[in-house]
């Protein structure tokens, strides 16, 4: 294994993955990759206020994704302290691409699932379950943590 693959988008189910992450990673000393996925396009298509200030004006998306490194940095200081630690904001409109394209196939990646069902899963889907079918190394599922 070369490198641990940990999406976040930022969720607490998504915290969880993170953590078998870190657990994975540790005793192996493998590196690791935080990343997070997100759709630029989609942000300017849905406003049209965001599309033309995003077309004349970069700052908007600058100031985003400013604020996605912090999040990223302040998850690398919590969860992943002591490991090598790499962190990627990557643009794509489907996750499971972006992630899958990331990943070696001696790397593996550990995913969180949000554990959605029925209408929900089938239209929002599910970024694990993508990412298991297109990846081509291993893939760690970490299933929604049960209440109580």
């Amino acid at each position: 294994m070369t490198r641990v693959i940990a999406p976040t988008d930022f969720s607490e189910p998504s915290r969880a993955g993170l953590i078998a992450a870190r657990e994975h990673a540790a005793p192996l000393g493998a590196p690791v990759v935080l990343v997070h996925v997100w759709d630029r396009a989609a942000l300017e298509l849905h406003d049209p206020l965001l599309r033309s200030v995003a077309a004349e004006n970069t700052s908007l998306v600058e100031s985003i994704e400013a604020g996605l490194r912090d999040q990223l940095d302040v998850i690398v200081g919590e969860l992943f302290e002591g490991l090598e630690v790499e962190t990627k904001i990557l643009h794509d409109r489907s996750p499971a691409r972006a992630i899958t394209g990331l990943a070696e196939p001696d790397d593996v990646i550990v995913i969180a699932t949000h554990g959605r069902t029925g209408l929900t899963r089938f239209l929002i889907g599910s970024v694990a379950e993508k990412v298991v079918r297109l990846a081509r190394c291993p893939v760690l599922v970490v299933p929604l943590p049960r209440a109580p």
